[in-house]
């Protein structure tokens, strides 16, 4: 029995969302980064740079996010290929980012360990009876505190030389059982090895029914921390010496704001804590409806999570300021960030305060859930990103759960290494030269440019261009035949069967110009087709509300617009321009016995929108003189010929393989083609993309053999030897027209197979200059020739 694909879920709830995003975003960085952060670089005035880049930077990107997400409806992987599949890299970018960051669960392994150990009493890090302590070792009791004060000794109870602090020896020996260096790996912590597998069993069972079980899990995880902050910031504003901790937090410096890696700092710090370029918010926003107010969501979110910084740093130096006044020491010598904070300082001043047992397991169990739900959000991201790739296979019954346990079972083994004793120094690794604020920056930049292109400049055209062109068809409807002439005489085929042979026995040179030119511009527009992803107008006008989704045509259709390919910019314009600039500069030139470089040429072509017309033009006229300049194309021999005919079409299909296997159909096209072209036969193989690909390259080699072939030499050397070689040339050229057309007409590649289309449509592409050059001339020199002799 088949079984049924399930469509994509939503959230049963809108604080549902909330909540889980906001768990994704209020994370550890709010509590050991941000505090250390505005207390290192000048204080309150550090709100300055962190307000601005937040601004300007934070809240768009998380919008931007949030917006991609809801609009798509799906992950962050696939997303990109409805708005910008030029961008399509973007979503392997974060996926990448986000492999990287599983990497963080080992910090919930090591804050697990220290939550089983908050239940001792004493703590474990207040004394140096255990075995992992050494001589150096400090007790935080009081008697010792005040016998080194009254022997007035200096000691750094985090990092001295002569002595070491309990707190230190627990997490560097007791935790982490560290060895000298990286080179050293050691022996496996087994305690170390199970919090790890429990923390990796608790983030599959959140997220392993998908968002109905995400969608519980986070009323606990999400709310309950804010309880622990609140209990702990209250406990820690009533401890003597807090007030001076507050002060060190906020006093400010504005010197600091002349420093550019304050800046620097501030920017990054907004961009990690506000979970952008990692994919979460995208794929958090892709459960919502379609309908929500995701900018309102974005807007509290964004206030939530800069807020939440704010007054943790409240909570953490009010703690600093206690353990500094009972100490007797700066609070300078106290202040850590990042795993010092958490494992060294802060559990310090916890063993200061009565009943450090609560203290403790509140702040430990804080930490753990701050980071459980940023790390099952991206464990969210992930599956999410591979389903929606994957959807035929992987939303069927079970496979989500599958897939979970073999992904998660993976990464716990691949993360066993960082429990061995040098572990840390792998992890520090990751953590310095991995995902780091300048990948985030990256991606973000990306993203920016990728929705600009998608939205706001192709809208922007497009619109222009809808408006300039129903104006001229409406108010110049009399002129539909002239429109539907320029549009059958811009097809680039035209060059093949028509000018080519009459500049060939014009001017050989140019005539093989215009063939590398017209294959090579075809080729730049079907690379920028499949690339850039651009609609043809009719479809556009269509399928937007521009007209209010009218199943009546506003925009008349000809065949040529209906072809079966993307056209941005138009390939009508691009190839044509590249043609028409060729034989008109030389047109120009030889008329007027100048340079043809100093001459100015004008090319009309009416094929598309303006906007694709205009930008097709000068990336036609770019390659016709590229390629002018270049005399070796002109020259070349017949290797040169195959060499590059193989070139050309090895790279087209290439880039049409890579995009099929990340998901992308270059030829989407065609049911949009069957959808709205008026006249079902305008709707064929012969149009498509790679059609264009096929006679273009077969027509570069049957260049190639033509001129190298020995008929060809033949009839030249017979020219040159003729009386009347205009009359010769023009017998030729008269022939070599009405057999190519009879051929045209005759030898139609059949349309109901592809590969057999492509094939012949390649053999008779080559057939065509090859006849040209060759055959026809070697044809005409035999009837015009009797007895040896030449009858003209």
């Amino acid at each position: 029995m088949e079984t049924r694909v399930k469509k994509r879920e939503q959230w049963s709830r809108k604080i549902e969302y909330f909540l889980a995003a906001a768990g994704n975003v209020v994370g550890l960085g709010n509590v050991w980064r941000f505090p250390y952060l505005c207390y290192k670089n000048g204080g309150g005035v550090f709100l300055l740079p962190y307000c601005f880049f937040a601004v300007l930077c934070g809240v768009p990107l998380f919008m931007l996010e949030t917006a991609i997400g809801q609009y798509g409806q799906e992950g962050a992987m696939t997303c990109w290929t409805k708005f910008c599949p030029l961008a399509d890299g973007t979503g392997y970018s974060i996926m990448a980012i986000q492999l990287y960051s599983r990497l963080y669960t080992i910090v919930l392994a090591w804050a697990f360990l220290y939550l089983i150990y908050s239940f001792r009493d004493p703590l474990p890090w207040t004394t140096c009876n255990n075995h992992w302590n050494t001589e150096r070792c400090v007790e935080l009791t009081s008697a010792n505190r005040t016998a080194i004060h009254s022997s007035n000794l200096t000691v750094n109870w985090t990092f001295g030389n002569l002595t070491k602090s309990s707190a230190s020896e627990f997490w560097e020996r007791g935790v982490l059982s560290m060895s000298q260096g990286i080179d050293e790996i050691g022996s496996v912590q087994w305690e170390l090895v199970l919090c790890l597998l429990a923390c990796w069993v608790a983030c599959y069972f959140c997220v392993w029914k998908g968002v109905r079980s995400t969608g519980k899990v986070v009323y606990f995880t999400a709310v309950f921390p804010y309880v622990m902050l609140a209990i702990l910031l209250v406990r820690g504003l009533m401890l003597p010496g807090a007030w001076q901790g507050v002060v060190y937090y906020l006093y400010p410096d504005p010197s600091r704001l002349a420093d550019l890696q304050v800046w620097m700092e501030a920017c990054t710090q907004v961009l990690f804590s506000y979970g952008v370029a990692s994919g979460t918010v995208i794929t958090l926003s892709s459960y919502n409806k379609v309908t929500n107010n995701c900018y309102r969501d974005s807007l509290w979110l964004c206030a939530l999570n800069s807020g939440t910084s704010f007054v943790a740093g409240f909570a953490v130096f009010s703690a600093l300021g206690y353990m500094a006044h009972e100490q007797g020491i700066p609070i300078n010598m106290v202040v850590e960030s990042g795993p010092g904070l958490a494992f060294i300082a802060f559990p310090q001043a916890v063993a200061m305060m009565p009943v450090p047992q609560l203290w403790a397991v509140c702040f430990f169990f804080m930490l753990i859930l701050l980071g459980l739900d940023t790390v099952f959000a991206g464990l969210e991201t992930i599956t999410s990103s591979v389903i929606d790739l994957f959807p035929g296979q992987m939303r069927r019954p079970w496979r989500r759960e599958i897939f979970l346990i073999i992904f998660s079972s993976a990464f716990f083994l691949i993360e066993i290494p960082l429990t061995s004793q040098g572990g840390v120094y792998l992890f520090q690794l990751f953590d310095h030269y991995a995902a780091n604020g300048a990948c985030i920056m990256f991606v973000s930049l990306v993203e920016c440019v990728a929705i600009g292109w998608a939205f706001v400049v192709m809208d922007l055209l497009h619109s222009s261009g809808v408006s300039s062109t129903h104006y001229l068809q409406t108010y110049f409807s009399h002129s539909q035949g002239y429109f539907l002439s320029v549009s059958m005489a811009t097809d680039l085929r035209n060059t093949f069967f028509l000018f080519f042979p009459i500049w060939f026995h014009v001017q050989q040179a140019e005539a093989i110009k215009l063939v590398w030119v017209a294959v090579v511009g075809d080729w730049v527009n079907l690379m920028l087709k499949w690339l850039l992803f651009g609609e043809r107008p009719y479809w556009w006008v269509q399928e937007t509300d521009y007209y209010g989704n009218s199943s009546q045509p506003m925009i008349e259709q000809f065949p040529m617009t209906c072809e079966t390919g993307p056209g941005s910019p138009s390939g009508h314009a691009m190839g044509t321009a590249a043609v028409y600039y060729t034989m008109m500069s030389s047109l120009l030139s030889t008329v007027l016995k100048k340079d043809r470089h100093q001459i100015r040429r004008w090319v009309f072509v009416a094929a598309h929108f303006p906007h694709q017309v205009i930008t097709g033009v000068a990336i036609g006229i770019l390659v016709a003189e590229s390629l002018s300049r270049t005399q070796q194309f002109y020259e070349a021999g017949l290797r040169s010929y195959l060499l590059t005919s193989l070139l050309l079409l090895s790279l087209a299909l290439l880039l049409y393989l890579c995009l099929q296997l990340v998901g992308i159909d270059v030829l989407w096209s065609v049911e949009k083609a069957r959808c709205w072209c008026r006249r079902a036969e305008w709707v064929s193989v012969d149009t498509s993309p790679l059609a264009s690909l096929f006679r273009n390259t077969g027509t570069l080699l049957g260049l190639g053999l033509g001129l190298h072939y020995p008929l060809h030499a033949h009839t030249n050397r017979a020219v040159f030897a003729r009386r009347s070689e205009g009359i010769y040339r023009l017998i030729c050229l008269s022939a070599t027209l009405v057999l190519l057309q009879l051929f045209d007409s005759a030898f139609r590649p059949p349309v109901n197979s592809g590969a057999l289309f492509y094939l012949l449509s390649f053999c008779k592409s080559a057939t065509v200059p090859l006849a040209t050059v060759a055959v026809v001339p070697y044809c005409v020199t035999a009837a015009l020739t009797y007895k040896g002799e030449a009858l003209l």
